[in-house]
C-alpha cells in the first residue's frame, strides 16, 4: 500500500532528489533552510523519517515525520526555500507514535499527499493561507481522505524563524470533519468560530485521531 501511495504522489524515501538548476536558482542560499531543520529537530529530535516529492519545483519538497507522546507529526519542508512565507505542520493522535517500527511503515501516510497539495494550492492561488482560513472539499485521486476540510492556525509549539530580515512561519494545519467544517461555514462572519474554540479548548494541539 505504501508503494502504492509513494508511486501515485511520485515520492520515494529516504533521500531527496536532485534539483534542476533552474529551481535551484529560484531558491534561497541554505541558512534559512538549516533554520527550519534545526527548529523541527530541537523540539522533536533529529531522528525523524520522511519521504521526498520528486517534483523539483513543487513547493513542498520534503515531509518529515516525528514522535511526540501520542500523535504522530507531518512538517514540510522546502517552502521557505522558495520564498514562501511559511511551512505545513499536521498532527495526528495515532498508536504509530508508541510503536517501535519506523514511522514510515506505520503511520498514516494520506497527510503527506495532502500537505503536497495544500502547498500547490497556494501556488496555484499566488498566496499563502491566512491564520483561520478555511479550505474544503479537498480531493486527491487515488488516495482516500479521512478529512478534507482544514483550517489553517499559527503553530502553537513551533516558533517562527528569521535569517537576514526574512522570517518563515509554522503553520498548523487542522483536519475537520464533513459536518464539524459545514458548521463553520454556517457561521456569520465576524461571529466567534466556537467549532475551533471547542476543538482547541479540548486540546490545545487541536489533535484527531488519525
Amino acid at each position: 500500500m505504501l508503494s502504492a501511495l509513494l508511486s501515485l504522489l511520485g515520492c520515494e524515501t529516504p533521500t531527496p532528489p536532485p534539483e534542476t538548476p533552474a529551481a535551484a536558482s529560484a531558491r534561497t542560499p541554505a541558512p534559512l533552510f538549516q533554520l527550519v531543520d534545526e527548529a523541527v529537530s530541537g523540539v522533536y529530535g533529529a531522528e525523524g523519517m520522511g519521504m521526498a516529492n520528486n517534483d523539483p519545483d513543487a513547493l513542498v519538497q520534503f515531509v518529515s515525520l516525528h514522535r511526540k507522546d501520542d500523535h504522530v507529526v507531518y512538517v514540510t519542508h522546502g517552502a521557505s526555500a522558495a520564498h514562501h512565507p511559511h511551512e505545513f505542520v499536521l498532527r495526528l493522535r495515532h498508536p504509530a507514535a508508541r510503536d517501535p517500527r519506523p514511522l514510515i511503515e506505520v503511520a498514516p501516510q494520506w497527510p503527506v499527499p495532502l500537505l503536497v497539495e495544500l502547498g500547490e494550492t497556494e501556488r496555484r492561488l499566488g498566496r499563502p493561507f491566512p491564520p483561520r482560513d478555511m479550505l474544503g472539499g479537498v480531493a486527491l485521486p487515488g488516495v482516500e481522505l479521512p478529512y478534507g476540510n482544514v483550517v489553517f492556525m499559527l503553530d502553537p509549539v513551533l516558533r517562527p524563524v528569521e535569517d537576514a530580515g526574512r522570517f518563515v512561519a509554522f503553520v498548523q494545519v487542522l483536519p475537520f470533519s464533513d459536518a464539524d467544517y459545514a458548521a463553520m461555514q454556517a457561521i456569520p462572519d465576524g461571529e466567534t468560530n466556537t467549532v475551533l474554540r471547542a476543538r482547541l479548548e479540548a486540546d490545545p494541539l487541536g489533535l484527531v485521531d488519525g
